[in-house]
């Protein structure tokens, strides 16, 4: 549990949610941590949620940035706050509208073929162990940094005619793989 003194002017926890004050920003989560819905929090910070077991997470309306790495843990699922302008969960994937990025995968779904998604970001697929299969759809452009790393059993890649950029680590350690269709 994250408990702060009542006193300190700089943090406050909330539902076992360690929170900067001033900037409201979710700095580190528990695994029976939920985000509050008082508009106390508007980002959640890169590696906030780091758990080794997997997490049910709920965006609350008043959330506005999802640092990339925010969700470097294990994902049951993910829900967010219709009234959320800013982020929205299409086909098991949390997608960031306003930049357009796939920013975590967490189940089974295919990536969104719409152009709500232009990015897969970065760590997005990554260690998702169910993973043998992935198409890449024409709206994708740009596949970022170690977003499919160390899915261990992913063994074939189809890609589509619209992607532009293949960024850095994007397949590392995916030991299976033996089979790219361009």
């Amino acid at each position: 549990s994250i408990t702060v003194h009542p006193d300190n002017r700089i943090y406050h926890s909330v539902n076992n949610c360690l929170i900067d004050t001033r900037y409201k920003r979710l700095i580190l989560a528990c695994n029976n941590s939920v985000i509050p819905d008082d508009d106390s929090v508007e980002t959640i910070q890169y590696f906030a949620f780091n758990s080794s077991e997997p997490l049910r997470i709920s965006i609350p309306r008043s959330i506005r940035c999802i640092e990339k790495r925010a969700f470097p843990c294990l994902i049951e699922s993910i829900s967010v706050d219709p009234q959320n302008i800013y982020f929205e969960v299409i086909n098991d994937c949390l997608i960031d509208k306003a930049n357009k990025t796939l920013l975590v995968s967490f189940g089974d779904g295919p990536i969104p073929e719409d152009k709500c998604v232009r990015i897969i970001g970065e760590e997005a697929f990554s260690g998702n162990r169910d993973l043998t299969r992935i198409h890449i759809p024409e709206n994708i452009r740009i596949i970022d940094r170690n977003a499919f790393r160390d899915c261990e059993n992913l063994q074939y890649v189809e890609f589509s005619e619209g992607l532009r950029s293949i960024q850095a680590n994007a397949f590392c350690n995916c030991r299976r793989l033996h089979n790219f269709v361009f």
